[in-house]
C-alpha cells in the first residue's frame, strides 16, 4: 500500500474535505503524492521551484504568516530532521479539525544508514522516528500508531494513548539500536491488514454509503437547518449574524451567505434579510470580508439595514480590505511589484473572482467606512484586534489575513446602536 493510497481510505473513511501537504517535493517524483489525493480542498507547501505547491514556503513561515484555516488531515514529508518534523507536527496538531488526522511518512526505518541526520545517496529517510518517540512519551492527548507500509506511516489523532516509557535512564533513547529493539512498542507499529480493519475497508456496504449518500445526507441537515431558520427566526430575540460566513461556521450566531455550503445556517442575501429578522431583535452582527463585494449605494442600504435589526447597544464588526494598509504595503515595497506577477494581491483588491459573487465592486479605509457608519447612525466606532475575538470561537478568518509580506491587510471595525 503508497502513503496516497492510505491517505485516500483515511479520507474516505472520515469523509474529509480539507487537505494539506507539508513537503510536496520528493527527489524522484515531484508532486507525485499530492497529485494522487483525492478530496474537495487540498494545498501544498514546499520552497521548491520545481513543484506546484501553493505556497513556495517553508513550513514555519507557512505556519507563522500564510496559513488561514484548519484542515481535515495533513501530510508530512518535508525536511526529515527530528526537530523539524517535530515541529511541523506539533504546529500541524493546533491546525486540525477535531476528527482530523495527520500522517507522518519515513517513520519506520529499517537500516542505520537511511535514518542518519546527513542524505549522501540512496534511500534516506532521516530520524523521523525520534519525533514519534517523543510524541509517544510526552504526549498523552493524542494517539498514534503506525502502518508498516511505504517506509512507515504514522497516522496521529487527538485522543488519548498511553505513554512509552523508559525504565532506565542511562539508555540513549535515540540511539538507532534502541528503536531497532523496541520499534513496534515505540511506533505502535500495524499492518497494512489492521489498518483496513480500522478503517473498514472490507465492509463494502458502509463504503457505499459513505461515498454516495455522504454528501447527500450532509446536504439535507443543512436543507434542514436553513428551512427552520427562514421559518422561525423571526419568533426568535438576541439572535447573532455573522453574514457572508462561506466556510467559516461562528459558534452561537446564524451564519448567514447566498451559498449553499454545510455551515450555512441561513440562505439569504444580505438586502431579504428583514424578511427573515425583526427589527431590533439582533445583539451581535459579524461582516468579515463582505461589505467590498457590493456597491456603495448597495453598501449603504445594507448598513441601514443592520442598523435597524440591531437591538439598542447592539453591536456589529466589520473586517474588510484596509486600502491605506495595501497602498502602503505596495510603495514600501515597489521593487518587488515589478519583478513579480502579484495575484494574490490583485485578489486583495478586486476580488478572488472565482465565482460573480467574489468581485470587489469597493474599497475601504477607516475614515470612508467610519463616515459611512456614522451616515447610518452608529455610534463608539473605533478599530478591534480580531485575533482577540476570534480567538474565543477557534476560528480564523480572512480579517486575519498576512498575505505575502507577513502583515495584516484587514481594517477591523467594531460600533454600536445607541
Amino acid at each position: 500500500m503508497t502513503r496516497s493510497q492510505l491517505i485516500n481510505i483515511i479520507i474516505q473513511h472520515y469523509g474529509y474535505k480539507t487537505y494539506l501537504e507539508i513537503g510536496v517535493n520528493t527527489p524522484a517524483q515531484p508532486g507525485w503524492n499530492f497529485d494522487n489525493i483525492k478530496i474537495e480542498t487540498k494545498h501544498g507547501v514546499d520552497p521548491s521551484e520545481k513543484v506546484k505547491a501553493t505556497f513556495k514556503t517553508t513550513s514555519d513561515e507557512f505556519f507563522d504568516k500564510h496559513i488561514s484555516m484548519k484542515y481535515d488531515i495533513i501530510f508530512i514529508d518535508g525536511l526529515h530532521l527530528f526537530e523539524q518534523v517535530y515541529r511541523d507536527i506539533i504546529n500541524s496538531l493546533k491546525w486540525l479539525n477535531d476528527n482530523g488526522a495527520i500522517v507522518v511518512h519515513d517513520c519506520n526505518p529499517l537500516l542505520e544508514k537511511t535514518q542518519r541526520r546527513i542524505h549522501t545517496s540512496g534511500a534516506w529517510h532521516g530520524d523521523v522516528w525520534k519525533a514519534i518517540l517523543k510524541l509517544r512519551m510526552r504526549e498523552a492527548a493524542i494517539s498514534i500508531y503506525t502502518v508498516d507500509t511505504d517506509e512507515g506511516c504514522a497516522i496521529i489523532q487527538k485522543g488519548v494513548q498511553k505513554l512509552f516509557e523508559v525504565k532506565d535512564s542511562n539508555v540513549d533513547i535515540y540511539n538507532f539500536t534502541f528503536f531497532d529493539a523496541n520499534r513496534k512498542k515505540i511506533l505502535n507499529l500495524i499492518d497494512v491488514n489492521q489498518f483496513k480493519k480500522i478503517m473498514n475497508v472490507k465492509n463494502k456496504s458502509n463504503k457505499i454509503i459513505k461515498a454516495k449518500y455522504g454528501k447527500i445526507i450532509l446536504g439535507l441537515k443543512t436543507l434542514c437547518r436553513i428551512i427552520k431558520n427562514a421559518l422561525f427566526l423571526r419568533t426568535k430575540k438576541n439572535i447573532k449574524l455573522n453574514l457572508g460566513s462561506g466556510g467559516t461556521r461562528m459558534k452561537d450566531y446564524i451564519n448567514v451567505d447566498v451559498l449553499f455550503v454545510r455551515e450555512t445556517d441561513l440562505l439569504a442575501k444580505l438586502k431579504h434579510l428583514p424578511y427573515f429578522v425583526r427589527k431590533e431583535t439582533v445583539s451581535h452582527i459579524y461582516a468579515s470580508h463582505i461589505l467590498e463585494h457590493f456597491s456603495i449605494s448597495e453598501v449603504k442600504k445594507i448598513l441601514n439595514i443592520c442598523y435597524n435589526l440591531l437591538r439598542k447597544d447592539g453591536e456589529m464588526r466589520i473586517s474588510a480590505p484596509d486600502f491605506d494598509k495595501i497602498t502602503k504595503i505596495y510603495n514600501n515595497r515597489w521593487e518587488y511589484f515589478q519583478n513579480k506577477i502579484p495575484q494574490s494581491w490583485l485578489g486583495v483588491v478586486y476580488g478572488g473572482q472565482n465565482s460573480k459573487y467574489d468581485f470587489h465592486k469597493t474599497g475601504f479605509n477607516y475614515n470612508w467606512l467610519k463616515y459611512l457608519l456614522e451616515e447610518a447612525g452608529f455610534k463608539d466606532i473605533k478599530e478591534y484586534n480580531a485575533d482577540e475575538f476570534l480567538e474565543q470561537y477557534n476560528i480564523k478568518d480572512s480579517s486575519l489575513y498576512k498575505k505575502d509580506f507577513g502583515e495584516y491587510i484587514s481594517l477591523n471595525i467594531c460600533a454600536r446602536k445607541k
